[in-house]
């Protein structure tokens, strides 16, 4: 298992930087720093749509009076090291009442109020097994300053790890009845929610939690595969401003969503749980 440096991923902005963000909660006083998303499309009409780790939202899911926010940075930045942004509300998530450890987020561009953004960058997904053996990358943030202007001091994180075991239905009872994959590598607090690739740079996993070696065990982590997305629906509006729930395989079916084609499998939700059967 090695450990990537928090720099390594320096100059690839590209590729990572301008899909994967911070998920806080805005309080009146301070910001509450909660994990990471990541972007699986961005509409014409300023709709983007993100992929994060449910337990992130159980504040929302519970009814609870949080002001959830997705961190994009402005087109400029302000100083080297240092990175202006805007806390973009959070105005619609997707989850179920299962264990289920993924869920998606709606954000709108027009909430921006003329602040000039990156560009925000979506990533095709693929609905693929992970492999046992196979190497992963998992990307997330980790550590980072928050400051009252919405500056942010970026740290990046990338946690290299092989697979080490796949379960379609349930890693144990306190882990949760959905299917995940599990790892070998560090999965640092704020990474949960952000993406992990396989050998060959796809999208198969989302960070979900871990254990890592500064508590004096050996490091464990686990992600939710990419493909119980396919339980969650999210409301979208038209260019009409009419609205309608999105089941997440019309989405893909529609080209909202993008998947590479992966492993054919089939999603089974009952009173014993979620479960994929891979053909």
């Amino acid at each position: 298992m090695v450990q990537t440096p928090p720099n390594i991923l320096e100059g690839m902005s590209a590729e990572f930087q301008s899909a994967i963000f911070p998920l806080i909660y805005q309080e009146p006083e301070y910001f509450d720093f909660q994990g990471t998303a990541f972007c699986i499309s961005s509409l014409a009409n300023g709709q983007m749509i993100f992929v994060t780790a449910k337990h992130l939202l159980d504040p929302l899911h519970q009814g609870l009076t949080k002001d959830a926010r997705l961190l994009i940075p402005h087109l400029h930045q302000n100083a080297p090291g240092r990175t202006l942004v805007l806390a973009l509300p959070i105005d619609g998530i997707s989850i179920c009442e299962s264990h289920n450890d993924s869920a998606l987020v709606r954000c709108d561009l027009r909430n921006a109020e003329g602040t000039e953004l990156i560009r925000v960058r979506s990533v095709p997904l693929t609905m693929s097994r992970a492999v046992v053996g196979e190497n992963t990358l998992a990307i997330g943030y980790s550590r980072h300053l928050i400051t009252e202007e919405h500056n942010f001091t970026r740290d990046f994180r990338a946690s290299h790890g092989v697979v080490e075991a796949v379960y379609d239905k349930s890693s144990d009872s306190y882990f949760g009845d959905f299917p995940s994959f599990q790892t070998n590598s560090i999965y640092d607090a704020g990474m949960s929610g952000g993406p992990v690739n396989d050998e060959k740079g796809r999208y198969i996993g989302i960070v979900s939690r871990g254990v890592n070696v500064s508590e004096e065990v050996e490091p464990w982590a686990y992600a939710t595969a990419v493909a119980t997305l396919s339980e969650l629906t999210i409301e979208l509006e038209d260019d009409e401003g009419g609205k309608r729930d999105w089941p997440f395989p019309d989405l893909v079916a529609a080209g909202i969503v993008q998947v590479t084609k992966g492993t054919a499998f089939g999603l089974r939700h009952d009173s014993s749980g979620l479960s994929l059967h891979w053909e």
